[in-house]
């Protein structure tokens, strides 16, 4: 387990459709989204202090500036590495799942956050 301090992690994860209950030191994140919705976007914001560099899912990405993800139905997964200067990262992964279909009473309809 990565010490408080030693690594650089996200201070905050940004949803262009509603928000998540985010820590730094949570790394695993599910969002549900009706079948209406085909993209959303994430910004991720890094701590400034240990912060090198970050990449999501594999390229290189620019703290603080938004991430488009077009969805497809059922599970979209997106990898956020943060990096360290010592080179000690930080992965987080957000699972975005589009629903099947229409929404009807009792599903998940626009969409739901998990943190």
């Amino acid at each position: 387990m990565t010490k408080q301090g030693a690594a650089a992690t996200l201070s905050s994860l940004e949803l262009s459709l509603g928000a998540l209950n985010f820590s730094p030191w949570r790394t695993e994140y599910s969002i549900y989204v009706g079948n209406n919705v085909d993209r959303l976007s994430l910004t991720p914001v890094s701590t400034s202090s240990f912060y090198d560099h970050m990449t999501i899912n594999g390229s290189p990405h620019v703290t603080g500036t938004a991430y488009n993800v077009s969805l497809a139905v059922g599970d979209n997964p997106v990898t956020i590495a943060v990096a360290s200067k010592e080179q000690r990262e930080m992965v987080y992964t957000v699972h975005i799942t589009r629903l099947e279909g229409e929404c009807t009473a009792g599903q998940w309809c626009n969409y739901t956050c998990r943190g």
